[in-house]
């Protein structure tokens, strides 16, 4: 599987840049980072955003889905797949395991 091409102005925000962050601290970001690839990895297939926002979504980080899905897509998946921890498609909206990613799995999506 072929990594998607980005349009230039969707460079992955800097890791701050957000004002949304779950419980507001750095280790909570990085807790919240690693809800996010376990979940990922668990799905064993590509997921999609809106999945991925359903599945970590929780009503204790004072947040709504909207907020979570939209942090998601904005700043947490580009960022993680710029660090290779997980590919994000954002042309279609999935996000792939980097280990699924590196075995080359055909999911009918890439090209």
């Amino acid at each position: 599987m072929s990594r998607p091409q980005k349009s230039p102005d969707s460079d992955p925000p800097s890791r701050s840049s957000r004002g949304f962050e779950p419980a507001g601290t750095t280790g909570d970001r990085q807790g919240f980072a690693q809800r996010i690839r376990i979940a990922v990895e668990r799905a064993n297939t590509p997921i999609t955003v809106s999945k991925l926002a359903e599945q970590i979504h929780a009503p204790d980080l004072d947040s709504e889905y909207g907020d979570v899905h939209e942090m998601l897509y904005r700043d947490y998946l580009q960022n993680l797949d710029a660090e290779g921890v997980l590919v994000f498609d954002m042309d279609v909206g999935l996000v792939y395991s980097a280990e699924s990613a590196a075995d080359g799995s055909d999911d009918g999506y890439s090209a």
